[in-house]
């Protein structure tokens, strides 16, 4: 499950993952044939973990596993190459070699950094064609998110997971009203999700989307509660101006399939 804070690593892998994929988003879901998730194959001395089975990001159903290998990510890279075939996206991004391929409606992110003489990787699939067809869907959903907000209110991030009966739902906004309206916005929002304000407490200094953009000391940390539910928001004004806001929904409610 994705908690309140994305770690750096993770935020980094879906940053790339999402927008690789949303590159390739086709402007047309006709003609895609889709045979059920891609499955890539590791060299046999490689340990994988899943990171996650059940997360959307902006309406992009994604897969993500993690996975350590003793061979460095120039081999590993000629190994995938080798599995997945051209045409394939090749990138880097600091210290990270980035592949991408896209598969049946599918695309296949491969992001690797070194570990030693090894590799530490994320392998990432999106599904293309979910995404394109539920567009409408995923529109509406921000539409109507919107509107609870404050006016001129710019959504960055909304992602959902699922794990051990838990659904998972956060997004991160920004605008430029003070953190007082954004406080009861937020507070009509929770209410309506059947969720009372538990406590409010001062929150220190902490990063957000990069290194640069950090909350001031005077932002605030609200928790709520409701039956089987219980949501956290982080509002401060950042040295760049703007408010933002970052809210994490957890509940206990019964997972659809």
């Amino acid at each position: 499950m994705i908690n309140f804070y994305v770690g750096g690593f993770t935020r980094c892998v879906l940053f790339v993952a999402v927008s690789l994929a949303f590159i390739c988003l086709p402007s047309s879901g006709a003609g895609i044939v889709q045979r059920g998730w891609p499955v890539v194959t590791f060299p046999k001395d490689t340990t994988t973990y899943s990171i996650g089975d059940q997360i959307t990001v902006n309406g992009m159903p994604l897969k993500i596993e993690g996975f350590l290998a003793r061979s460095s990510p120039h081999v590993m890279a000629k190994w995938f190459r080798g599995r997945l075939g051209e045409p394939m996206v090749e990138t880097k991004l600091e210290n990270a070699l980035i592949l991408g391929k896209a598969q049946e409606g599918y695309f296949i992110t491969i992001r690797m950094v070194p570990a030693g003489v090894g590799t530490n990787g994320t392998l990432t699939v999106s599904n293309l064609k979910a995404a394109y067809d539920s567009r409408d869907v995923t529109k509406t959903a921000l539409s109507r998110l919107l509107d609870r907000l404050p006016a001129g209110s710019k959504i960055g991030t909304v992602m959902m997971s699922a794990d051990g009966g838990k659904l998972s739902k956060y997004y991160a906004l920004s605008n430029n009203h003070g953190e007082e309206v954004n406080r009861n916005h937020i507070l009509d929002l929770m209410r309506d999700e059947g969720m009372s304000l538990q406590f409010q407490a001062a929150t220190e200094e902490e990063r957000l989307a990069s290194r640069t953009l950090k909350i001031l000391k005077n932002g605030k940390t609200l928790f709520f509660r409701g039956k089987k539910k219980e949501a956290v928001a982080v509002i401060g004004r950042t040295s760049e101006g703007p408010t933002i806001v970052q809210v994490n929904v957890i509940s206990e409610e019964e997972i659809k399939k």
